[in-house]
């Protein structure tokens, strides 16, 4: 029985190639820009006009709900 050995070209080119990490752009891509990338529809913009900008105006915790409005 023989034993067969495998070509050298798929090592040599493998160990030439330049090592691969992850992208560690900074500042990250925002997801809203990624989204509008990948759909074409922009997150930023405002849903019912489609001219003005949306604006965080608040932050929920992880596992809460939004206060009810009393008035």
């Amino acid at each position: 029985m023989s034993a067969m050995t495998p070509p050298s070209w798929p090592c040599s080119a493998a160990c030439s190639a330049s090592p691969r990490g992850p992208d560690l752009s900074w500042p990250p891509p925002d997801y809203r820009d990624h989204f509008e990338q990948l759909s074409g529809e922009a997150l930023h913009d405002c849903p019912a006009c489609h001219h003005g900008r949306m604006q965080v105006v608040d932050t929920l915790r992880p596992g809460t709900s939004p206060s009810e409005d009393s008035s």
